[in-house]
């Protein structure tokens, strides 16, 4: 196979794979040339604090933070996050672990 058949069937091979199901991925802020860890997660809303932006969610595992399935609030990114959200809902979401150590929720879909 020629260089350029060669070319066209890896650029082929790439446009035929489907776009992942799971969340965009959202620009990452790097901090001392360190990109912060995000991941997707699944859960169920068990409490929601708007007035502190935090979410209570019930959660599977997040192999990212090594972390196991458990019920933890999440500091919230932005208040519009939670707008529409009631305890009991399904969703998924994207946690980020911000330089502090801390993690917080920076995209949520029901």
């Amino acid at each position: 196979m020629g260089r350029t058949a060669a070319a066209l069937a890896i650029s082929l091979a790439i446009s035929a794979v489907p776009a992942p199901a799971v969340l965009a991925a959202e620009p990452v802020e790097v901090r001392h040339g360190v990109a912060p860890k995000s991941a997707q997660v699944v859960g169920k809303v068990v409490a929601i604090d708007a007035a502190k932006l935090l979410l209570t969610v019930d959660h599977g595992e997040i192999a990212a933070f090594q972390m196991g399935p458990m019920t933890m609030a999440f500091r919230v990114k932005d208040a519009a996050l939670l707008v529409g959200l009631r305890a009991g809902d399904a969703i998924r979401f994207t946690v980020a672990e911000e330089e502090e150590g801390d993690y917080v929720i920076t995209r949520i879909e029901k």
